[in-house]
Parts: structure tokens; sequence; C-alpha cells
């Protein structure tokens, strides 16, 4: 990725985002499963499972958008690095094909030479 790119650089700061986010949804869930733990272990006492459940409630609320966006960013990433490998295979393309054509036209102008200095003889 190039820093001059405006695109690049703003789907690397929403990538950015999206990991900071993912986190915090992440931990809200881990929380809520510690919480779920320790309340099974001492009889769920009421401040554990309002842990738990805000914990459940935080990571379904953070978590999707983040998801969905890390799939977008990839997906944008993935289809950059196929047109730029696409570009440059029609550009070898096209350079083979000039260098082919360079060729016959050098064959070309060898056998009329030929042709020619047979005719002089």
């Amino acid at each position: 990725m190039s820093t001059d790119d405006p695109v690049a650089r703003h789907r690397a700061r929403l990538a950015a985002g999206v990991r900071v986010a993912k986190r915090v949804g992440y931990g809200a869930l881990l929380l809520a499963i510690v919480a779920f733990v320790a309340g099974a272990a001492s009889g769920f006492p009421r401040a554990l499972v309002a842990v738990c459940i805000a914990g459940l409630v935080a990571s379904c609320v953070i978590l999707p958008v983040p998801i969905v966006m890390g799939y977008g960013i990839r997906a944008a990433e993935r289809a950059e690095r196929d047109q730029t490998r696409e570009r440059a295979e029609r550009d070898q393309q096209r350079e083979r094909a000039e260098r082919d054509q360079q060729r016959e036209r050098a064959e070309r102008d060898q056998q009329r030479e030929r042709a020619e200095r047979d005719d002089a003889r």
C-alpha cells in the first residue's frame, strides 16, 4: 500500500478502527463469559448476572459492524491486488506481443533484403 494513495490511507485508518472495535467487542464477550463462570461458581449473584448480561449486550451491539467492515476491507484489498496483478499480466502480454511483432518485422525485412540481393545477382 502506498502512503500517497488517499484510498489506501483511508482504508488503513478504517482497519485500525475495526481492530479497536473488535478488541472492545470481544473483550465485552470475554467479560460476560468470566462473569458467567464466576456467577455459576457462586450461585449467580445479581451483580454478576448484570455484568454477564451487560457484556453480552455490549458485544452484540459492538461486534457486527467491525466484523462486516473487516470483511469489506479485506475484500477491497484482495480486489486491488487482483487488479494490480491483472494489469501487470496485461502489460507483460502487450510487451510480449510488441517484441513478437518487432521480431516478425525484422525477419520480413531480412527476407526482403535477401530476396533483393538474390534478384540483384
